[in-house]
Order: C-alpha cells, then sequence, then structure tokens
C-alpha cells in the first residue's frame, strides 16, 4: 500500500440527492471481488456479495446497460 485513496465525484441526481438529504457523503466498496471484473449492471453483481449487504436502494435495478 502507497497510502494513496481514490475519491469518485458521482453526476447522478438520485445519489445526489440523497447526500444532500444525509447531509454526509456516502463511502463504499467496489461492487467485485478482487481481480474478478467489475459490475456493468445490477444483475451482474457476484451473490457473494449481494449476501453480505444489508439494504439495497430499489433503483435502476432493471437496467441492463449503465
Amino acid at each position: 500500500m502507497d497510502g494513496r485513496i481514490g475519491i469518485r465525484m458521482n453526476k447522478e441526481n438520485f445519489t445526489q440527492r440523497l447526500i444532500r438529504r444525509f447531509r454526509k457523503p456516502f463511502l463504499s466498496t467496489s461492487a467485485n471481488i478482487s481481480s474478478e471484473p467489475s459490475p456493468v449492471n445490477f444483475n451482474d453483481i457476484s451473490n457473494d456479495i449481494k449476501a453480505q449487504v444489508g439494504y439495497f436502494v430499489q433503483y435502476r435495478q432493471d437496467e441492463l446497460n449503465s
């Protein structure tokens, strides 16, 4: 580890509204297991990861393309 971090600025209106409403930023890990491809949509997320999540926002889950 070299001490660097990455920050993503989200332009999605839904996410910006949540941040304003909660008045706090969101912290998240990636939605893929290390060395596996990044998911393109909700259905691509590994069931192993989904099993460890406490809550999913019901927003854009039916979209097949990002």
